[in-house]
């Protein structure tokens, strides 16, 4: 399992995490935006999901293992916390 944590103080890109399966966790107060995105088979980052506020989101999962990062696309102010967390289904499973 890959795991990052860290904050947002301006625009910028978390580090990547891998695995079939992301977890997020978004706290703090800010205004801005965050939004979860996964690299697809050509290398491009594409946004799944974007939050303005505090939020979890679990088990976003994909057919197969990829990269998952967190892009902080708008800052205005504030701190925004965050934890992503990836990997694989089989191993979370124990199989």
């Amino acid at each position: 399992m890959h795991s990052h944590n860290s904050a947002f103080t301006a625009i910028g890109q978390s580090a990547a995490a891998n695995g079939d399966s992301c977890d997020i966790i978004l706290s703090g107060t800010f205004v801005g935006t965050v939004a979860l995105q996964a690299q697809d088979a050509t290398g491009n980052w594409v946004t799944i999901n974007s939050w303005t506020a505090q939020a979890i989101s679990l088990n976003n999962e994909a057919a197969f293992a990829r990269n998952w990062r967190l892009d902080c696309t708008a800052y205005n102010s504030g701190t925004i916390v965050y934890e992503i967390s990836a990997g694989r289904v089989r191993d979370l499973k124990g199989v």
